[in-house]
């Protein structure tokens, strides 16, 4: 699975590219829920070529950005870790204890 996202470069008066990007969101299923009213727009593997290609009409777009089912999903508490970034490792992926 993949989020579904947006990026774009804007042009600075001085002339300096910046780059941008955003994360879409759409409405939480029920294993989100809980925790938020919103959760990413996740998009399945054969959903990529859609999502990506440029040619893909907008109303098919669109459609891809449905709430994601919420019995492919898992739901673990995390390590008080990953609230900081000064930590890094695999570590972060194991459940809380």
């Amino acid at each position: 699975m993949a989020f579904a996202g947006l990026w774009s470069v804007w042009t600075a008066p001085d002339k300096t590219n910046l780059f941008t990007c955003c994360v879409l969101t759409t409405t939480a299923n029920e294993l989100v829920r809980p925790l938020h009213e919103r959760m990413p727009a996740i998009l399945a593997p054969e959903e990529y070529t859609a999502w990506l290609d440029a040619d893909t009409p907008a109303k098919q777009l669109h459609a891809l950005l449905k709430t994601y089912p919420a019995d492919l999903m898992a739901a673990s508490d995390a390590s008080p870790l990953v609230n900081s970034p000064k930590h890094e490792g695999p570590e972060l992926f194991q459940p809380a204890a």
